[in-house]
């Protein structure tokens, strides 16, 4: 990685600790359950955007190893699936709800379809690394 690249990590990095900081205010100082649950997620979410962060910055041109591709095609493979399921009935239930909550469980289902997606961009990974190296 390059200095200003990792310049400006480090920057998102700081502006991500700064946001959990105030999320921590504003979750202190409200009584109000559903504004301390909305700033909860986005505390969650910074968090792990500096997990993420952390990881690009010490990264460098990390693969999958050989023993381990298998084993994470079956894994990820299943964890698919579930998350599919989760889909499945997130959308069941937002049939049956409006209003507010239908606005929080939408949310949800928009996470789930993130997730699966991000799997399903893993396993192509996990399976373009099997033709162009021969793993599984």
């Amino acid at each position: 990685m390059n200095e200003e690249l990792e310049e400006l990590v480090r920057k998102w990095i700081e502006i991500e600790k700064r946001i959990i900081d105030n999320a921590d205010k504003i979750i202190e100082k409200s009584n109000n359950d559903f504004i301390k649950m909305v700033l909860t997620e986005i505390k969650m979410d910074s968090n792990k955007h500096l997990r993420i962060l952390e990881f690009v910055m010490n990264a460098g041109d990390r693969k999958i190893g050989k023993e381990d591709v298998k084993a994470l095609a079956d894994l990820l493979s299943v964890h698919e699936k579930m998350e599919m399921e989760a889909i499945e009935i997130a959308n069941k239930v937002l049939l049956k709800v409006k209003g507010e909550i239908g606005k929080i469980l939408f949310h949800l289902l928009s996470e789930e379809w993130k997730h699966h997606e991000l799997l399903r961009e893993l396993l192509m990974l996990v399976y373009i690394q099997d033709e162009k190296y021969g793993y599984l």
